[in-house]
C-alpha cells in the first residue's frame, strides 16, 4: 500500500510536466500586428499566415483593393500562336471590395493596399518562420524588419548594419548601391 502513493506522485509530477510542454508553446502560435495605411496605395508584408478568414472579413471597410504579386507565374503566354494567348497563372491577385472573391492573406507576401481612407487596425497571424522566395527575373517583393521608432528611411536602413568580413563594405561602395536602387 505504500507503494501506490509515490507511484501516484510521480505520474502526476509527470502529466503536470507533460502540459507544461504542450500548453507553453500553444501560447505563442497567434501574434496580432498593427497596420496603419494611408489614404491611397500602401505596401504591407505579412510575416504570419492570416489566411484563417477571408479579406473581408480580415480588413476594415476603408480597404477597397488588396494586390498580391504572384512569382511563380506561368511565363508562357501563348502556346501556338499569339492570336491565342494561354490561360496560365496570372501575376497579380486582385481582390476588390466589389468583387469579393476567395483570396486570402498568406504568411511572407508582400501585399499593395488600396485604401478610401486612413486606417489603423490589428491584423491576428499565425506565425511562421521567416521565409523568402528568389527569383530570377522580375521583382522580388520583400520585406524587411525595422524598429517601429524611428522609422528608419530606406537611404539609412542598409548604413546602420556592420560591415561584413572578407567584402568591401566602404562609404562610397554603399552610397553608390543605394544611388542605383533609389533612380
Amino acid at each position: 500500500m505504500k507503494i501506490t502513493a509515490p507511484i501516484q506522485f510521480i505520474r502526476l509530477f509527470l502529466l503536470i510536466i507533460a502540459l507544461l510542454f504542450i500548453a507553453g508553446p500553444a501560447m505563442a502560435q497567434w501574434r496580432s500586428e498593427t497596420y496603419t495605411l494611408q489614404t491611397g496605395w500602401n505596401a504591407i508584408y505579412l510575416h504570419g499566415d492570416a489566411s484563417h478568414d477571408t479579406i473581408a472579413n480580415l480588413l476594415p471597410t476603408e480597404v477597397t483593393e488588396v494586390w498580391a504579386w504572384n512569382p511563380d507565374a506561368d511565363q508562357v503566354q501563348f502556346t501556338a500562336t499569339p492570336l491565342a494567348p494561354s490561360t496560365g497563372a496570372v501575376e497579380w491577385g486582385i481582390w476588390t471590395r466589389v468583387d469579393d472573391g476567395d483570396m486570402r492573406l498568406a504568411g511572407q507576401t508582400a501585399y499593395l493596399v488600396k485604401c478610401s481612407a486612413g486606417v489603423t487596425f490589428p491584423l491576428v497571424q499565425k506565425v511562421m518562420p521567416p521565409q523568402a522566395t528568389w527569383v530570377r527575373s522580375g521583382a522580388n517583393l520583400l520585406g524587411f524588419p525595422a524598429k517601429a521608432s524611428p522609422t528608419p528611411s530606406f537611404g539609412t536602413y542598409f548604413s546602420a548594419f556592420p560591415p561584413l568580413h572578407g567584402f568591401r563594405t566602404d562609404r562610397h561602395l554603399r552610397s553608390s548601391f543605394l544611388a542605383a536602387c533609389l533612380s
